[in-house]
């Protein structure tokens, strides 16, 4: 359900994760700050992704 890090990866550069590069925004489960690893935590990351797009157009 989850990608496979080693223990303490995702939550030491998580937020990297969810950083915009340029046009491209990143979501998904393992871009969530809630609920990682959860069907939860996509919507949610989904949510923020597309929060993002409208807030740059």
């Amino acid at each position: 359900m989850i990608s496979h890090a080693p223990p303490g990866v995702l939550t030491e550069f998580g937020p990297a994760l969810r950083e915009p590069c340029g046009r491209v925004h990143w979501a998904g489960t393992e871009t969530s700050d809630v609920n990682m690893g959860f069907v939860d935590g996509a919507i949610r990351s989904g949510e923020r992704a597309a929060r993002e797009v409208m807030a740059a157009a």
